[in-house]
């Protein structure tokens, strides 16, 4: 039996229906949403920064209240470790992606003849949906290539080192597993335009 199929019915169980739903969904939906509104409203990448980081804090906050499973709540122990990861991690991906883009835009403005292969016409929500299948895909490969390929796996293991699962721990990554991340799924889109 798996983690995942094991752990809903125990965390059910344990903390009644209503808050094992919030303690599921909060993350996927309220970054979901602050997702869309950073790309409806059109903002600055490195403002998204600032809408985002209230998303962890809240994340957090849930995670000690209502762990999705008791015995994952991170301990301070915890805290101390991932923390720092998290902020590094952030600053790290957000310099990379803004990297892609500024040569991309620098690209463009030497080759504006440069082929744009991104269906900008087709409806926004349509945009977004594609944009998820192939940053996932893309995202996904490397995962797979960071597991297989030994000189990725000496970053990556990073990330398979907390001992209790729990939202904030799935940010421990090694700065150089970040850019990897990063570079897979942000650069494919940015070639596409």
């Amino acid at each position: 039996m798996s983690v995942l199929s094991h752990s809903i019915p125990v965390a059910a169980r344990e903390q009644g229906l209503v808050r094992s739903f919030v303690s599921w969904l909060f993350w996927p939906l309220g970054f979901s949403a602050t997702l869309f509104a950073c790309f409806s409203w059109n903002l600055d990448m490195w403002f998204w920064l600032v809408l985002l980081w209230p998303m962890p804090l809240c994340a957090l906050a849930l995670e000690l209240y209502i762990p999705c499973v008791t015995k994952w709540r991170p301990r301070l122990y915890d805290l101390r470790i991932d923390l720092p990861f998290l902020m590094v991690s952030t600053i790290v991906g957000f310099a990379t992606a803004e990297v892609i883009f500024s040569a991309r835009r620098a690209a463009l403005a030497m080759w504006s003849w440069l082929p744009q292969p991104w269906p900008g016409d087709w409806p926004f929500s349509f945009q977004i949906i594609l944009t998820i299948l192939i940053a996932d895909l893309t995202y996904y490969g490397y995962h797979r290539l960071a597991h297989s390929w030994d000189i990725l796996w000496r970053f990556h293991v990073v990330h398979h080192s907390s001992t209790r699962l729990h939202w904030l721990s799935t940010t421990r990554h090694h700065p150089l597993d970040t850019i990897g991340f990063i570079v897979s799924t942000v650069l494919p889109l940015s070639l596409l335009g």
